[in-house]
């Protein structure tokens, strides 16, 4: 069963098929369906994070073949102004993956959290995190 977050996902996955291609599903699709979500404010509350990616923005680089401000020239006149001026800001700044980091069941799966401390590793755990941060390290 889908989340109701991961429905939201999918909701917006643009489809295609065949049909009249003069008024296509996912072009009429666009003119309506709501923006792009940002990162809620809730989320700032996480300040190590914050402060991390604000002080570091070079280990988060937003790597995309799209031209941003291209495209919003392309699209001017779109009726949907707020959904591609978001689109254009996710290509900018990076997504947002409907996450709801308030609500413990909504937490993406894979993620952890441990609400007393530091969460001990065992040692697999801590080789597999020592051999990964040296890889990246030396990579540059």
């Amino acid at each position: 069963m889908i989340s109701s977050e991961g429905q939201k996902a999918l909701v917006h996955a643009l489809h295609f098929w065949k049909g009249d291609f003069s008024h296509t599903p996912s072009a009429t699709y666009t003119e309506s369906t709501a923006a792009v979500p940002s990162i809620p404010t809730s989320d700032f509350q996480y300040t190590d994070i914050t402060n991390t990616i604000l002080s570091y923005p070079h280990l988060f680089p937003i790597i995309t073949l799209i031209n941003a401000d291209q495209l919003k020239e392309l699209l001017y006149h779109h009726p949907n102004s707020e959904l591609i001026h978001s689109i254009c800001q996710g290509l900018r700044s990076g997504f947002w993956p409907f996450a709801n980091t308030m609500s413990p069941e909504s937490i993406p799966q894979g993620s952890i959290s441990w609400p007393h401390g530091i969460l001990a590793l065992g040692n697999a755990s801590q080789h597999f995190l020592k051999s990964q941060h040296d890889t990246e390290i030396s990579l540059g």
